[in-house]
């Protein structure tokens, strides 16, 4: 680590959340550098540097772990809800608890879920200055008509929805293929129930939702709840995507 890397960074390439996060650990006094309580943000940590976090030591990766999991409908995105309903760390095991996950897909939508041990890259891939493509594929109660399209493509403002910690917002322009009551958007953000939003708006109900790609990882033929590794290549092009972050 020529030139050593600021505490931030380091502790979310070592897997303990986004620097934003990660932050707040040292800001707790939760972090050590050598021994001593970390009180400096800026302080940079070098190659013989030993970092703690409540007593476990920082152990930076060889390269980010990635793990493409299909999420089924009805699992939430989260590590743990009050109401009992199924996450999607019911569904995996053990041993991917520990990894993030990046951007959510809501309670209904299923398909490619991302999950990693490096919380600055799955921060980076949902910044939307950083323009990641998604892929999806959305069925919905009627035939989309071209001028609906033609709306859809080229952006369009979305109202507050009632129920949800949504915001009234204003769409990027984004691709669309329409067959009959079916269609594939590529989005390069991901605002909150987006597409849902989107057809609603345009007096359309969204029967089924599955995104099939984030990036250049695909979700490809991986069976409903399962999960596998996402080869070192795919990873390599996936950081390369946001290396300016």
């Amino acid at each position: 680590m020529s030139g050593g890397m600021r505490l931030n960074k380091y502790l979310a390439r070592c897997g303990f959340g986004s620097r934003r996060s990660v932050e707040e650990l040292i800001r707790d006094g939760r972090v050590s550098v050598d021994g001593r309580t970390a009180v400096d943000l800026s302080v940079r940590v070098e190659g013989e540097t030993v970092v703690r976090v409540d007593g476990r030591k920082a152990v930076l990766p060889a390269r980010a772990r990635v793990v493409r999991f299909h999420k089924p409908a009805r699992v939430l995105c989260s590590a743990r809800d009050p109401h009992g309903r199924r996450t999607i760390y019911d569904l995996l095991p053990r041993e991917l608890s520990g990894l993030r996950y990046v951007g959510r897909l809501d309670w209904e939508t299923r398909g490619l879920l991302l999950l990693t041990d490096d919380g600055d890259l799955a921060r980076a891939l949902t910044l939307p200055e950083n323009r990641v493509e998604r892929l999806y594929r959305v069925r919905l109660d009627r035939e989309i008509r071209d001028e609906e399209a033609a709306t859809v493509a080229g952006g369009m403002f979305l109202p507050a929805e009632a129920g949800y910690r949504a915001h009234a917002v204003r769409t990027r322009p984004c691709e669309i293929a329409v067959r009959g009551d079916e269609a594939e958007l590529l989005l390069t953000e991901g605002k909150n129930r987006e597409i849902r939003r989107m057809f609603a708006a345009l007096g359309m109900e969204v029967l089924d939702l599955q995104r099939l790609s984030y990036g250049p990882v695909r979700l490809g033929d991986l069976p409903e709840g399962e999960w596998a590794d996402v080869p070192p290549e795919e990873v390599e092009r996936l950081c390369a995507l946001v290396s300016h972050e």
